[in-house]
């Protein structure tokens, strides 16, 4: 019996291997292929997103091959320059699965220099600097996502089909964004910040159509957390609290 267990786990250990192997192998031989001298090119696009995602999963938790990672983003540098601003913003997420958090918060910032209006990597950037307690930077780098998601998204809630657009993406970001605004707010003990955002939360979580109840379980989340609030800020309930700061909300319902 344990001699069979020894075996699968073996047997496991190579195809994870192969896997791997073939993973770096296939973008290698893309990437040195016949490499056109347009960047624009359709191949080349293509031959970047595959790069680009194969680095990702290279840099998953039952992979870890962040060097072999970082190495597939730094061809795609080479294939594409002018795509640089995507590969810091990857090399951006591969910093953060090994959590190497400075690192991250770097390659994201050079994303955004390269690329000012690149509301993801500002999304991303905030929440880096959420998780060093950089309250004040993070709750910056979200407002700046916001208004640059404002400008993008033109449908108001997402469609019942998977998550796929960049638009629900950013849909979902924006959320997100006022959430983790509530939530820096909270740790600051802003009252208004933190119970105003979270509340923006709860109502941009509900206007998004949800076959899978992700987003219901993230309205509740987002009850939970004012509820808490309320009692926390010594509120009576959750309506003389918006009766304070019904302006900020009036105010960035017309914004938003």
């Amino acid at each position: 019996m344990l001699l069979i267990y020894l075996q699968r786990i073996l047997f496991i250990r190579k195809s994870s291997l192969i896997l791997i192997t073939l993973i770096i192998f296939n973008s290698v031989l893309g990437c040195n292929s016949s490499i056109p001298q347009e960047t624009n090119n359709s191949n080349v696009e293509i031959k970047i997103k595959k790069m680009i995602g194969d680095s990702l999963k290279l840099s998953e938790p039952r992979y870890g091959l962040f060097d072999e990672s970082i190495s597939l983003l730094n061809q795609v540098s080479q294939l594409a320059p002018d795509k640089l601003f995507l590969v810091k913003f990857n090399l951006g997420l591969v910093y953060l699965k090994s959590n190497k958090i400075d690192q991250a918060i770097s390659n994201y910032q050079e994303a955004i220099d390269l690329n000012p209006d690149f509301a993801t990597a500002h999304f991303h950037l905030g929440n880096a600097l959420f998780k060093k307690q950089l309250f004040e930077k993070a709750i910056d780098h979200f407002q700046t996502a916001i208004k640059i998601f404002n400008r993008k998204i033109k449908q108001p809630v997402v469609s019942n089909k998977a998550i796929e657009t960049k638009e629900e993406n950013m849909i979902i970001n924006k959320a997100s964004s006022y959430s983790q605004i509530g939530l820096a707010g909270d740790f600051m003990k802003n009252k208004k910040t933190a119970i105003v955002y979270t509340l923006k939360a709860r109502v941009a979580y509900s206007k998004i159509i949800d076959p899978n109840g992700y987003f219901t379980f993230q309205v509740n989340t987002m009850d939970k957390r004012l509820n808490n609030m309320i009692k926390k800020y010594g509120f009576s309930s959750l309506y003389e609290a918006t009766t304070l700061y019904k302006k900020e909300l009036i105010s960035s319902a017309k914004i938003n």
